[in-house]
């Protein structure tokens, strides 16, 4: 499997149906055309985290792999594939977003599509906006001259 590297952002329309066009980049690129849409929550609220068939596969074997006495183990499969829904795309690249995960994260006419390496989110505008900030917050905070938020990314 070869690595997939998510990256940009995209502010996409959502229909009255809740779909919306995926950039090319961010489909998968097998034959299947299904994601898998989490709802993910967090100190800025929740949004969803996108992932293909193969990253689902990959974490389906790191939570395999956790020993049955550490508890993180039931969590993880409730939190993760329990909540987990299929996103399929159409031949136009649309995808509708599954009327619990949209809900959840707030998202109605309007969404920001972001891209995190190697899973792509996406979040309501507000809440976009909010962590988007956070973020630089966090980064400024803990950085300075020699690198971003205490990484020294280029060498």
């Amino acid at each position: 499997m070869a690595e997939v590297l998510y990256q940009g952002t995209f502010e996409q329309t959502v229909d009255l149906k809740r779909r919306l066009l995926v950039p090319q980049r961010f489909r998968p690129g097998d034959t299947a055309n299904e994601l898998a849409v989490v709802p993910w929550g967090g100190e800025s609220g929740c949004h969803l985290r996108v992932f293909s068939r193969d990253q689902m596969e990959v974490m389906r074997e790191k939570v395999k792999a956790i020993p049955p006495t550490d508890t993180r183990k039931a969590a993880l499969k409730r939190l993760i594939f329990g909540n987990a829904e299929p996103m399929g795309l159409d031949g136009s690249g649309r995808g509708c977003i599954p009327e619990r995960a949209a809900r959840e994260a707030g998202i109605t006419s309007k969404a920001i599509l972001v891209g995190c390496m190697e899973h792509w989110e996406i979040w309501s505008p507000e809440r976009h906006q909010v962590v988007k900030q956070a973020d630089f917050e966090t980064v400024l905070k803990t950085g300075g001259a020699d690198g971003i938020g205490g990484f020294e990314l280029l060498e």
